[in-house]
């Protein structure tokens, strides 16, 4: 019985990706011996009916289908087509059955899931480029703003009229603290200088 709970895709991104790679690719001649295929098959199909338990519905799908396609190369054989019934027995009409059972419900499981894949994809996308933009459009305004600020210090060291602020809109802009910087003298410390001064005797 498949396993509930799904592998996630990264085999393919389609179903008929999967099919090219459940193709074979050493055709089988008329004239060889059907047997060395047929053992090779059922391995295939054991080990999609082990990956179908669970959960890998990719490589389950690709096994089922290359069991298929080896199963119908076989039948093109001579010897084959000489004794149906016997080959047949070998084959197991059972694990056929399954093979292509399976195969069709993967098939249209996968097809959803790469269809919701790609939508969510898609999502994705579009959201990380509205992110950039944005990101693009707030470094655009802050480099603006940063360009403005030094015109207008610009101007003002040269006596212009600012662009639309007052020389306080620009020290503000720029985090100066006007007190620390035109920080009146303390007048008793002043008195105090000037009085030291006064009765400093000169030898």
């Amino acid at each position: 019985m498949p396993s509930a709970k799904k592998k996630e895709l990264n085999l393919a991104k389609s179903v008929g990706e999967l099919n090219k790679m459940a193709q074979i690719q050493d055709k089988i001649g008329k004239n060889a011996n059907p047997k060395p295929w047929i053992n090779s098959a059922e391995k295939v199909y054991k080990k999609a009916v082990d990956d179908d338990v669970i959960g890998d519905e990719e490589n389950a799908f690709v096994l089922y289908m290359r069991f298929f396609n080896i199963m119908q190369e076989v039948t093109k054989t001579t010897k084959y087509q000489a004794d149906k019934k016997y080959y047949s027995s070998i084959i197991g009409r059972t694990a056929l059955n399954k093979a292509i059972e399976r195969a069709e419900k993967l098939s249209e499981s996968l097809r959803e899931r790469y269809k919701k894949l790609e939508e969510e994809t898609k999502a994705a996308a579009i959201e990380n480029d509205r992110k950039a933009k944005e990101k693009e459009k707030s470094e655009t305004a802050n480099t603006k703003n940063v360009s403005n600020t030094l015109q207008d210090i610009d101007d003002l060291l040269n006596g212009k009229k600012t662009s639309s602020q007052t020389s306080a809109d620009v020290y503000k802009k720029l985090h100066i603290n006007h007190s620390s910087i035109l920080s009146p003298i303390d007048k008793k410390s002043d008195e105090k200088g000037i009085c030291k001064l006064k009765t400093r005797t000169v030898h």
